[in-house]
C-alpha cells in the first residue's frame, strides 16, 4: 500500500468505517504500524485495542479479540519501527515479513497459553521454558 492508502486505512479504522470481513492480518499489522507512526505507544495501544474490540463486536465475534496477541504484536511493531525510523509502510513490511505470519508469536508462547481465556482478557507474558 502507498502512504496515502495507509493513511486512509488508519482514518477508516479510527472512525469505525472498517468492514470486518475486509480486515485481515495484513490490515491489522498495517493499522498498528500507522498508529505507531502518529501516536505514543500508550495512545496507539488504547486506540488499537478499542478499535479491534469494536470490530470484533461488529463482526459478531467478540471472543476473537485477544489482548495478548494485540499488545504483543503492537510491541514488536514498535520495536521494529524504532530500529528503522522514517521508513514508509512498503519498506517497513518488506523488511519485516515475519510480522505477517499469524503464528509468529508461537516463538514465545505455547498455543494453549496464547489462545487462553486469560490471554483474550488481559496481556500475559510468555512462560520461560523449563
Amino acid at each position: 500500500m502507498t502512504n496515502c492508502q495507509t493513511a486512509q486505512l488508519l482514518d477508516d479504522f479510527t472512525n469505525d468505517r472498517i468492514e470486518p470481513e475486509s480486515f485481515g492480518h495484513v490490515q491489522h499489522v498495517e493499522t498498528a504500524y500507522a498508529l505507531l507512526q502518529h501516536k505514543s505507544f500508550l495512545e496507539a495501544a488504547t486506540l488499537y485495542v478499542s478499535g479491534l474490540e469494536k470490530l470484533a463486536a461488529t463482526a459478531g465475534a467478540p471472543k476473537k479479540f485477544n489482548m495478548t496477541i494485540t499488545l504483543a504484536y503492537l510491541g514488536l511493531i514498535a520495536e521494529r519501527i524504532s530500529a528503522a525510523p522514517n521508513t514508509n509502510w512498503t519498506k517497513f513490511i518488506a523488511g519485516n515479513k515475519d510480522l505477517l505470519d499469524k503464528k509468529f508469536l508461537l516463538r514465545w508462547y505455547a498455543p494453549d497459553r496464547l489462545w487462553s481465556d486469560e490471554a483474550r482478557k488481559s496481556f500475559i507474558m510468555p512462560r520461560a521454558a523449563m
